[in-house]
């Protein structure tokens, strides 16, 4: 029988009743099985609601809470209700749309316990095709101490990798970029974050591409230049050169849509 963690797995999910199984089944196969998962359907109108419990019902070993928003609030005051909820020390967050390697808590927490001194842990994600391969045999690992300044240049952290702790006072912020605005928020007050080269998470849906929750380009954009402006008085110099490259990234993810456009 496997071990239980101490970590509450927390996934929100919109319209995702056609690939939501796929992201549970890579939790519930991990090498080391988590305290909870928390399934939070973000006002679906797919049936999604219909399918969380259909899971919940297939699923004993672990507990599986399903919360229904009522309205859509989006993903970030979602990932709120189910850390609010969550009871174990540390909570991983996965997108719906996503999957895990199999191994993916066991190294994380082991990667935890030998450094106490962080807050956070994150990990890098590949792409996959139609099924979950590992391909880790060979890899060097490292890791890297990720710093306020580099953060505003580029979020290095994939939500869908985060393990962190349960009691740490920051949170998700409300609209886009609501991921950026946490590990900025963290990072500013001091909780550092460990990141490691390992892929331990596996991303099916092309970034920006139609119908991710970033889809919306220039929504995103204007997200993004917001929660970089909060720390302009903090660091006029660095926030100002932030500013200008996020708007270079901007241009280039519109010019990479409309390329995927034409090559369709």
């Amino acid at each position: 029988m496997k071990s239980i963690s101490n970590v509450s797995v927390i996934i929100p999910c919109y319209n995702a009743a056609d690939f939501i199984e796929r992201a549970l089944d890579s939790v519930l196969t991990q090498s080391v099985l988590p305290k909870e998962i928390i399934l939070i359907d973000d006002a679906s109108n797919d049936g999604t609601s219909s399918e969380l419990l259909r899971l919940k019902g297939l699923h004993h070993d672990v507990t599986i809470t399903v919360i229904t928003n009522k309205t859509n609030l989006g993903p970030g005051f979602s990932r709120n209700e189910g850390w609010s909820r969550a009871s174990s020390e540390w909570i991983a967050f996965l997108d719906a749309d996503d999957a895990w390697d199999p191994n993916k808590l066991e190294e994380q927490l082991k990667l935890a316990d030998n450094n106490p001194d962080f807050g956070i842990f994150c990990h890098e994600s590949k792409h996959a095709e139609n099924r979950i391969g590992r391909g880790l045999n060979g890899l060097r690992v490292t890791q890297i101490s990720l710093s306020l300044k580099s953060m505003m240049f580029k979020n290095s952290v994939s939500t869908r990798t985060v393990l962190l702790r349960r009691d740490l006072p920051q949170r998700f912020s409300s609209g886009l970029a609501e991921d950026l605005s946490l590990w900025l928020a963290c990072l500013n007050d001091g909780i550092s974050i460990l990141k490691s080269n390992l892929p331990h998470a596996y991303i099916y849906r092309p970034e920006f591409s139609p119908g991710g929750i970033s889809s919306n380009l220039v929504k995103h954009e204007f997200y993004e230049l917001k929660v970089l402006g909060r720390y302009f008085k903090l660091m006029p110099f660095t926030t100002s050169l932030a500013l200008v490259f996020s708007l270079g990234k901007f241009i280039r993810r519109c010019l990479i849509r409309v390329l995927r456009r034409i090559s369709n």
